[in-house]
């Protein structure tokens, strides 16, 4: 998927939460672990979960990320 910003490739990947919100190229086991080097955490939030995720674009140039919903 190209970028709607700036029309660079965007990295297919999940976003993934239990408590934190994070982007990964993988799917995960997250139980509110850091992101690995090719992953970002994108929110601060903390609690308790079971963990969930989506497909999601994102753009390292832009630092954007894309959803479906």
């Amino acid at each position: 998927m190209k970028c709607p910003y700036c029309d660079k490739e965007m990295i297919a990947g999940y976003i993934q939460s239990s408590g934190h919100i994070y982007w990964s190229e993988n799917i995960r086991k997250v139980v509110g672990i850091p992101p690995r080097k090719n992953g970002m955490c994108i929110s601060d939030n903390t609690g308790m979960g079971s963990g969930h995720m989506a497909k999601a674009g994102c753009c390292k140039e832009c630092r954007k990320i894309i959803m479906d919903i």
